[in-house]
C-alpha cells in the first residue's frame, strides 16, 4: 500500500524551492531597494555656474547621478526641491577618473542640507571614499549640495547620486518570486502547461508596458507583473469550477472577455511604443477622450499600417485557446487565490505604476476640466451682465466655417502642386475675399484646438478656457441668434468641450445621427448645403452667426468625398514628389479638392441671402503630417501639423460699411495668425464690444493686431520659433533676402528636380531655380541621371505648369552634352524658346572639354561653363596656376559668359582664375553645407567671402523640401 507523499518530500516544493532560488539568486533582489526618481517628482536649480566662476553641472542619461564641478572662485551648489513625500539614498564623491596630479588625489568638498539642517559638513571626497546618507523628505523639502575644490586645485569631477530607498522592496521581490513559482509550478502538475503561454505572454505585456517608462527593473514591476500573472491564474481556475451548461460555457468566456480587457491597455502601451519610440502620454489619452473608439483605429490604420490588423486581432486569438481548455480533475483554487490575495497586498504597498496611473489620472483631469467648462459656461449665460456685452443692431449674417485637419500645403491656393483648390484659386482673385498667407494652429487635436479658438484664452494669455467665457457667451449676450450646424458627431463616448459649446447655441443641427463609438457619418459635407439653405431662408429679425463644423479632411480619407471628386488616383507620384511616397496622399487631396467645392458652394450661398451685410470667416483646427505618417498626434509633433488655411469672404454691403476693419485686414492679412485667436478675429468682423475681451493686438481686424512670433508656443511649450521649424526660418530668410538691398546676388534652390519641389520653391517667393537635365532623343528629361533620380518630368513639363512663367532664371545643369547630340539640343533649345520665350532666362551649364557650348552661345543662349569641385582636392601651387590656364582656354574655346563652381573654390577663382578670364565674365557659385532653413542664414551669408564680390550673380544653397530628389 503506497503511503502518501509528505509535504517537505514532495517534488513540487522542492521543485518551486530551486527556481525560487535560481531566480533570486539571477536576479540580485537587493538592487531594487534603490530606484530612479521619476524628474516629475522634484525640480532642480544650481548656483555657481556663471562664465567667470567656471562651475558645471549636468545629469547622465538614467537621471539618477548628476556630475557637478566645483567654480573656481565659489562653490557649486545644486538644490533639489522634493514635490512628494519618500525616502531618498543620496550618495556624493568624486568619479574614479576625475584628473589627478603627481602632488595629490582629485578632491572635491562636499556640504548637504535638507532645508537648514547641516547633514553633512566640509566631507572630502577621493576616488573611493564616497559618502552616503539616507533621508525622509516631506513635499516641499529642499536639500542642497554644496561642492568646493578643496585644497587640490583641479576640474575635479565630483559626482552626486540620487535615488529613491524602499528597504522593503528587496523582500517584496523575494515573495513574488516565491509565488510566482508556486503558482507556475503546481499549474503545470496540474496538466495545464499550455493554459500557462497566453497567460505568460500578457504579463509580459503588463511587464513591457511598466517599462516604457520606467526603463528600469524595479520591485514594483515584479510584484505586478506577478500579481497579474497569480490573478489571471485564479481567474482561470474558477472558470473551470463545473457548472451546468449554458453557465459552463458562458463563463469561459466571459474569462476570455475580461482577460482581453486587461490586457488592452498594456498591449496598446507596449505597440506604441514600439511603432513610435516612446510611451503613450497624458496629450495622448487625452485625445483619446475627445475622439471616437473607430477614429482611434482610423489613426492607427493611418501611422501604423502594418501594425493595425496585429492590434486588433492578436488579444482575441491570444486568449480564444482558453475557452477550449478542458477540466482536469477536480477544481481546487485555494493556492491559487491565496497567492492572488497576498500579491494584491503587496501592490497596495508599493506605488501605482506610471503605466497604469498615467490612464486613469487622465481620465480624472480630462473629466474635471470638461465638468468646469460645462459649469463655467452656464455661469456666464446666467449671469451676461459680467460680460457688459454691447447689443447688435441692424441685421447682419455670419458664417463661421470650421474645417477638419485641413494642411495648408497640401492646397493649390499656397503653393500645392497638384490643383486641389481651384475654386479657392478663383476666390482670391476676387476683391472681396482676403486669404491668411501664415495661419497656424497651436495645438494639433481638434477639441483643445476649438477650446481655445471659441474663448477667451489663447497661447499668450495663458487663461485655462475651462474658466473662460466662450465667443457663443457673448454672442448670446449681445442678442445675436447663434446656430451651431455639424456634420460631425454630437457625443463621443466622452464628452468634449466643442461639443459643450455647441449646446449653447439658439439652435444645433447635426446631421451625423451616429453615436459615440465612431466617426462615420452618413453624408458628406455637401450634405450640409441643403440644411445652411432652409436656415437662412428661414430667419428671424436681427443679427445671426452659424457656426459650421465640417468633416472635412478627417482621418479615413477616403470617405470624405464622393467618388466624383476621386481626382488624383492615377497621378505619377515620382514627377511630382520624387521618391518619396507620401502614404494616402491621393484619398486625402481628394478630400481637400471636395472642401474646396463645399466651401465655395458655402460662400455662393451667403452670397445670394437677400440680407446685405454678410461676412464669412473659414479657418481650420488643426493640419495633418503625410509626410512623416504620423497624422495630428501631439507626442509626435511635426511642425508640418500647424499650417492651416484660413480666409475671409465679405459682401460689398459689408465692405462699404466698414471699410476701416477691412483696411485693417488688409494690412495685416500677410502677418501670424494663431486660430486660438478666432475668438477675437469673431469680436472685430462683428463690431460687438465686451468687457470679456483681449488687447487690440490680437484683434486682426484691429489697426494695432501684432503677435510676438518669438512668444508663440506651439502645445504650450514648443518655440514657433524653434531651429528644427524650416518653414518658418525659410519664410523669413527670403523675406531678408529680398529687402537685403547690399548683397547683389540672387539666391536660388538647387536642385529643384520635382514638380512639387518646383510649385513648393515659386510658392516660398522663388522667381529662379537649378535642375538637372539629361537630354534624351528629343526632350530635356529632369533629373540628376540613373533611374532613382530621374523625375519622369521633362523641362516642357516645367515650362507649360502653371508657375512656368513666373519663373525669371532657369540654371539648366545638362549632364550629357556631346558632339553627337549638340544639334538636336540647340534645336530643342530653340523650339523651347519660340513656345516659351526662355533665351533670356537660362543658364546651360555643362563641364563638356569640347566646343559644344559654344554652339549654344551662338544660338542667344546664356551658358556657363562648370568647373571641376576636385581642384580643392588640389595642394600644389604650381598645378593649380597650370589649371588655371588650361580652363582659362576651355572658357574662351567654349565662348561661354559665365563660370559656376563650388564656393570651395572662390579664392582659387579670384586669385588664378580671374586675371586669365574676361572681366565681364559672370560668376554663379554654390554652397550646399548651408541650408536656407538655418536660423542665421542671412548673417552667416554676409560672413562668406564672396559676398559683396560684384561678380557673383547667382548663389544655390539647400532649401528644405520633403520632395527633394
Amino acid at each position: 500500500m503506497n503511503r502518501p507523499t509528505s509535504f517537505l518530500r514532495s517534488k513540487k516544493l522542492w521543485v518551486i524551492v530551486f527556481l525560487s532560488v535560481t531566480s533570486i539568486l539571477l536576479i540580485e533582489p537587493g538592487k531594487y531597494r534603490y530606484s530612479p526618481i521619476s524628474q516629475e517628482e522634484y525640480k532642480v536649480n544650481v548656483f555657481g555656474m556663471d562664465d567667470s566662476n567656471g562651475g558645471k553641472f549636468r545629469m547622465d542619461s538614467n537621471h539618477t547621478r548628476f556630475d557637478i564641478v566645483s567654480g573656481n572662485e565659489e562653490s557649486t551648489v545644486a538644490s533639489w526641491t522634493f514635490l512628494a513625500p519618500k525616502s531618498i539614498h543620496l550618495k556624493v564623491g568624486v568619479v574614479n577618473w576625475a584628473p589627478t596630479e603627481k602632488e595629490g588625489a582629485a578632491e572635491v568638498v562636499f556640504s548637504v542640507r535638507q532645508n537648514q539642517l547641516v547633514l553633512l559638513s566640509n566631507f572630502i571626497a577621493h576616488p573611493g571614499n564616497a559618502q552616503t546618507l539616507v533621508l525622509t523628505i516631506d513635499s516641499g523639502d529642499v536639500v542642497s549640495v554644496e561642492a568646493n575644490k578643496g585644497t587640490i586645485v583641479l576640474e575635479d569631477l565630483g559626482f552626486v547620486e540620487l535615488k529613491e530607498y524602499r528597504p522593503f522592496h528587496s523582500a517584496l521581490v523575494i515573495l513574488s518570486m516565491f509565488l510566482f513559482w508556486l503558482v507556475i509550478v503546481l499549474f503545470f502538475w496540474e496538466g495545464y502547461w499550455l493554459a500557462s503561454i497566453p497567460i505568460i505572454i500578457s504579463s509580459l505585456f503588463v511587464w513591457m508596458a511598466m517599462q516604457a517608462y520606467d526603463q528600469q527593473g524595479s520591485g514594483t514591476q515584479f510584484v505586478w507583473t506577478i500579481g497579474y500573472f497569480s490573478l489571471v491564474i485564479s481567474l482561470f481556475k474558477l472558470a473551470l469550477i463545473p457548472h451546468k451548461q449554458p453557465f459552463s460555457a458562458l463563463s469561459r468566456i466571459m474569462l476570455v472577455v475580461v482577460l482581453i480587457a486587461f490586457t488592452a491597455l498594456p498591449f496598446s502601451i507596449v505597440m506604441y511604443a514600439s511603432i513610435f519610440g516612446k510611451p503613450l502620454e497624458t496629450i495622448d489619452y487625452f485625445a483619446f477622450f475627445q475622439t471616437h473608439i473607430e477614429e482611434s483605429i482610423s489613426y492607427l490604420k493611418f501611422t501604423a499600417s502594418h501594425y493595425w490588423i496585429l492590434i486588433v486581432v492578436f488579444l482575441p486569438l491570444l486568449f480564444a485557446p482558453l475557452a477550449l481548455v478542458k477540466r482536469k480533475g477536480k477544481q481546487s483554487v485555494g493556492v491559487y487565490l491565496l497567492s492572488s490575495v497576498v500579491l494584491a497586498a503587496m501592490a497596495s504597498i508599493v506605488e501605482t505604476p506610471k503605466a497604469f496611473r498615467l490612464a486613469s489620472e487622465s481620465y480624472v483631469t480630462y473629466t474635471e476640466e470638461v465638468d468646469r467648462f460645462k459649469e463655467s459656461l452656464r455661469a456666464f449665460d446666467a449671469s451676461q451682465a459680467q460680460l457688459d456685452v454691447s447689443k447688435k443692431e441692424g441685421t447682419e449674417i455670419y458664417f463661421v466655417v470650421i474645417g477638419e485637419a485641413q494642411s495648408k500645403f497640401h492646397m493649390s491656393h499656397y503653393g500645392y502642386v497638384r490643383p486641389t483648390t481651384p475654386r479657392l484659386d478663383s476666390l482670391a482673385k476676387t476683391s472681396n475675399s482676403f486669404i491668411l498667407r501664415n495661419a497656424i494652429a497651436p495645438h494639433t487635436h481638434t477639441a483643445v484646438s476649438l477650446s481655445a479658438a471659441l474663448t477667451l484664452a489663447n497661447h499668450v494669455n495663458k487663461l485655462q478656457f475651462e474658466t473662460s467665457p466662450s465667443i457663443i457667451n457673448v454672442l448670446n449676450a449681445a442678442d445675436v441668434h447663434t446656430h451651431w450646424i455639424s456634420n460631425q458627431l454630437k457625443y463621443g463616448i466622452w464628452d468634449n468641450p466643442v461639443s459643450v459649446m455647441a449646446e449653447q447655441c439658439d439652435d444645433q443641427t447635426f446631421i451625423n445621427h451616429h453615436l459615440g463609438k465612431t466617426n462615420e457619418t452618413s453624408d458628406h459635407d455637401g450634405a450640409l448645403l441643403d440644411v445652411i439653405r432652409d436656415q437662412v431662408n428661414d430667419l428671424s429679425e436681427g443679427s445671426h452667426v452659424f457656426f459650421i463644423h465640417l468633416m472635412g479632411s478627417h482621418t479615413q480619407y477616403n470617405k470624405r468625398y464622393p467618388k466624383e471628386f476621386a481626382l488624383f488616383d492615377d497621378d505619377d507620384f515620382k514627377s511630382l514628389f520624387g521618391n518619396l511616397d507620401p502614404y494616402e496622399v491621393n484619398p486625402y487631396d481628394n478630400s481637400i479638392a471636395y472642401s474646396d467645392y463645399v466651401v465655395a458652394e458655402m460662400v455662393r450661398l451667403l452670397d445670394h441671402v437677400s440680407v446685405e451685410r454678410k461676412a464669412m470667416f473659414y479657418f481650420a483646427d488643426h493640419a495633418e503630417d503625410l509626410i512623416e505618417k504620423h497624422g495630428h498626434s501631439s507626442s509626435l509633433f511635426n511642425f508640418r501639423m500647424i499650417h492651416i488655411p484660413s480666409f475671409f469672404w465679405f459682401s460689398d454691403a459689408y465692405m462699404d460699411a466698414y471699410p476701416q476693419r477691412i483696411q485693417n485686414l488688409e494690412h495685416n492679412r500677410l502677418k501670424v495668425f494663431t486660430n486660438d485667436l478666432v475668438y477675437d478675429a469673431i469680436i472685430g468682423f462683428t463690431g460687438l464690444t465686451t468687457k470679456a475681451v483681449n488687447s487690440d493686438s490680437f484683434n486682426i481686424f484691429s489697426n494695432r493686431y501684432s503677435l510676438n512670433e518669438d512668444r508663440i508656443k506651439i502645445l504650450n511649450s514648443i518655440d514657433y520659433t524653434a531651429d528644427d521649424h524650416a518653414t518658418y526660418h525659410e519664410t523669413k530668410n527670403v523675406r531678408l533676402l529680398a529687402n537685403d538691398t547690399s548683397i547683389s546676388f540672387d539666391v536660388f534652390p538647387h536642385r529643384v528636380n520635382t514638380k512639387g519641389m518646383l510649385y513648393e520653391m515659386v510658392a516660398k517667393g522663388f522667381r529662379g531655380i537649378e535642375c538637372d537635365l539629361v537630354f534624351n532623343d528629343s526632350l530635356f528629361e529632369v533629373g540628376h541621371g540613373g533611374e532613382e533620380y530621374m523625375s519622369r518630368n521633362s523641362l516642357e513639363d516645367y515650362l507649360a505648369s502653371s508657375v512656368g512663367d513666373s519663373l525669371r532664371f532657369i540654371w539648366l545643369d545638362l549632364k550629357n552634352l556631346r558632339n553627337d547630340n549638340i544639334d538636336r539640343i540647340v534645336k530643342r533649345l530653340l523650339f523651347l524658346d519660340q513656345s516659351f520665350g526662355i533665351k533670356h532666362r537660362v543658364l546651360v551649364e555643362s563641364d563638356s572639354k569640347t566646343d559644344v557650348l559654344a554652339k549654344i552661345s551662338a544660338a542667344g543662349f546664356n551658358t556657363s561653363y562648370y568647373l571641376p569641385t576636385e581642384i580643392t582636392q588640389e595642394t600644389s601651387g604650381i598645378k593649380l596656376r597650370a589649371k588655371a590656364a588650361e580652363i582659362a582656354k576651355l572658357i574662351k574655346v567654349q565662348n561661354v559668359g559665365s563660370i559656376s563652381f563650388d564656393a570651395a573654390l572662390y579664392d582659387w577663382v579670384r586669385n588664378e582664375l580671374a586675371p586669365l578670364i574676361p572681366p565681364n565674365t559672370a560668376w554663379h557659385t554654390w554652397q550646399l553645407d548651408f541650408e536656407l532653413q538655418y536660423p542665421d542664414f542671412n548673417s552667416k551669408l554676409r560672413e562668406k567671402p564672396f559676398c559683396f564680390d560684384k561678380r557673383i550673380h547667382t548663389v544655390l544653397v539647400r532649401v528644405h523640401s520633403p520632395y527633394y530628389l
